[in-house]
């Protein structure tokens, strides 16, 4: 799944960049065709009001929620393969956090987040295509508070065209004026037989 290189809060990959990018096109291709003919039903709970964000340490993921597109999912950490690949969960209903990546309000680098979409329904991101810049608010719940974050750029490509990018797209050196960048990483464009594109929505942390 998706990374670049350096260290984020949570932990660097240090010297495993060139593995990571090498195994990049490979897991996008399991995000998009791992779950494309499953159709399961995914279930979203109640309650979308969402307390007043104050300064929140930064910790790792439990929730994910885009309340005007119907998506709430639990956030699972997930790890590299030893084939430096990183595969979303099983559950379509669940979305993994990278855990070498940054942890939601962390100063630097890039909070990364990929799941399922499956074009009979019931992936946890199967309407993420839908955001755009400007847009609907992302929240996600973490171990220690609620961290909030606005739309800044949604990018559609082939898994090469994002192999070829990775480092920009998903690199922990990054350092954002309002802290760790949200990377959301799903599938689009499907073709009748599996999906062509990854969706990647960055996101600026409020």
């Amino acid at each position: 799944m998706p990374s670049g290189s350096g260290s984020g809060s949570s932990g660097g990959i240090g010297g495993r960049l060139d593995a990571l990018l090498s195994g990049l096109a490979t897991m996008l291709l399991v995000v998009a065709g791992g779950m494309a003919v499953v159709g399961l039903a995914s279930s979203f709970l109640g309650g979308d009001d969402e307390p007043e964000r104050t300064d929140v340490p930064a910790a790792a993921p439990i929730e994910l929620r885009v309340a005007e597109l119907g998506i709430k999912a639990k956030v699972v950490p997930i790890q590299l393969s030893p084939d430096a690949v990183l595969d979303p969960p099983n559950d379509p209903d669940v979305v993994g956090w990278w855990d070498d990546s940054a942890r939601p309000g962390a100063d630097t680098g890039q909070v990364v987040i990929t799941g399922h979409t499956v074009h009979t329904g019931g992936g946890a991101l199967d309407r993420l295509s839908e955001e755009e810049p400007g847009g609907r608010p992302i929240v996600l719940r973490t171990k220690a508070g609620v961290q909030r974050y606005a739309v800044t750029k949604r990018i559609v490509a082939s898994p090469e065209e994002v192999a070829a990018r990775a480092e920009k797209l998903f690199g922990q050196d990054r350092r954002e004026p309002g802290g760790a960048r949200l990377v959301l990483v799903t599938c689009t464009d499907w073709n009748g037989s599996f999906y062509e594109s990854n969706v990647i929505i960055m996101a600026r942390q409020l």
